[in-house]
């Protein structure tokens, strides 16, 4: 038996966590679920699926430190996803396939590197 069943969240630091919310939510159509904005901390649950992601705000976020993808989000519709976040992103790479999976990655308004596959 695992001692864990799945990851609950994945925390993002963001630059401006209002201007993220709103990135996420036109490129992706995620709902907030949960939200704490207080002086010393300030983050919002965004709902996908089984697992959360949390934006959360950092004075200095270092976009170069990350080489890799920090995830993939899954999607029905590759061709329309990419062409959603082709719009929207500071980096977008056309759509690949490798051992029968189809995917791409980019990299968010904070520069997160982030990809999305289909399978």
């Amino acid at each position: 038996m695992n001692a864990v069943k799945r990851i609950d969240t994945v925390f993002l630091q963001v630059a401006n966590l209002e201007d993220a919310i709103s990135w996420y939510k036109d490129v992706f159509g995620f709902n907030s679920v949960f939200e704490r904005h207080e002086r010393h901390e300030r983050y919002t649950v965004l709902e996908v699926g089984e697992t959360a992601i949390t934006l959360m705000e950092k004075n200095s976020v270092n976009k170069d430190a990350l080489t890799h993808p920090i995830l993939y989000f899954f999607a029905d519709d590759i061709e329309k996803t990419h062409y959603k976040v082709k719009e929207h992103s500071l980096a977008c790479s056309d759509i690949t396939s490798e051992d029968g999976v189809t995917f791409f990655e980019f990299k968010d308004l904070d520069g997160n590197p982030l990809g999305v596959c289909h399978f």
